[in-house]
């Protein structure tokens, strides 16, 4: 009984809860997708097309992959939907892709 009220007067150091992981996450997450999506608008606008441009149009067009796969390659969109479909499919690839960090962060918790 004497040691929970010592315990509470001084509670020391406390654990981190894993927002930390959280955190870094959404970070890395939010990162990823606004160099992607604006990459991807940067990209779009058909005058002005440089090399460096038509490789990450490449790299960067969903439509490409979705195409062949799905009737978003059949489907006529204007610019706005375009970006809207394919920005967010974009962001929640960056997020997908940051999911090491929020399992690297847990695990590293644990072993503490």
């Amino acid at each position: 009984m004497d040691s929970r009220v010592e315990s509470q007067k001084n509670p020391g150091p406390r654990r981190s809860s894993g927002h930390g992981a959280w955190l870094c996450y959404l970070g890395a997450g939010g990162a990823l997708a606004v160099l992607r999506v604006a990459l991807l608008v940067w990209v779009s606008p058909p005058y002005a097309q440089t090399q460096t441009k038509m490789y990450l149009l490449l790299a960067l067009y969903p439509e490409a992959l979705l195409g062949t796969h799905t009737c978003l390659g059949v489907m006529g969109l204007g610019r706005t939907e375009y970006f809207l479909i394919f920005g967010s499919l974009l962001t929640l690839g960056s997020f997908v892709m940051a999911t090491p960090v929020l399992l690297v962060g847990w695990l590293t918790r644990r072993r503490r």
